[in-house]
């Protein structure tokens, strides 16, 4: 309850934070347009479409396994929405493996490559986790992969 009690004071901007600038790397590319939904991000990038997985985290899924999950996705997409409103700049670049990511809202399966977004500096991935919009991989313990319960359900009954 916590968990979910500050996610809502986050997305509504009564909490903050504060982040190291992301030094934009060789091979960054300039986002003209984004959206980002259902654990993956759709971009356009000089007229090119690419759908993008967030390197390194796990994001909650809609309607989620338990109702915290589908209220954190919501207050995710909040905040996402109102950063990419008031960005100056995105970049993605960092390009990974490709990744499998399912969608329980739609009951499928989509294949993307992993990659980093940089919103005006600020890596988005560590925004998230930081948040609690998302968790970090490296935080995902054999017992939260019990499909039955799922990531977020296991981690917000562990306390996280």
């Amino acid at each position: 309850m916590k968990v979910l009690v500050f996610a809502s004071l986050l997305a509504m901007g009564m909490a903050s934070c504060s982040f190291q600038k992301v030094q934009s790397t060789l091979g960054t590319r300039r986002v003209d347009h984004i959206t980002c939904a259902l654990r993956h991000c759709q971009l356009m990038v000089g007229g090119e479409f690419m759908a993008i997985a967030l390197k390194g985290i796990v994001q909650p899924d809609l309607p989620g396994k338990c109702t915290a999950e589908g209220m954190i996705y919501i207050s995710a997409d909040i905040f996402m929405r109102n950063l990419f409103e008031k960005a100056d700049r995105i970049e993605v670049g960092e390009f990974g493996e490709e990744v499998m990511i399912h969608s329980d809202f739609l009951s499928q399966d989509y294949r993307m490559k992993e990659a980093k977004i940089v919103v005006d500096g600020l890596d988005l991935a560590q925004m998230l986790s930081y948040k609690g919009f998302a968790l970090l991989q490296s935080e995902i313990t054999a017992p939260m992969k019990d499909d039955k319960v799922g990531v977020w359900c296991a981690a917000l009954q562990q306390g996280q």
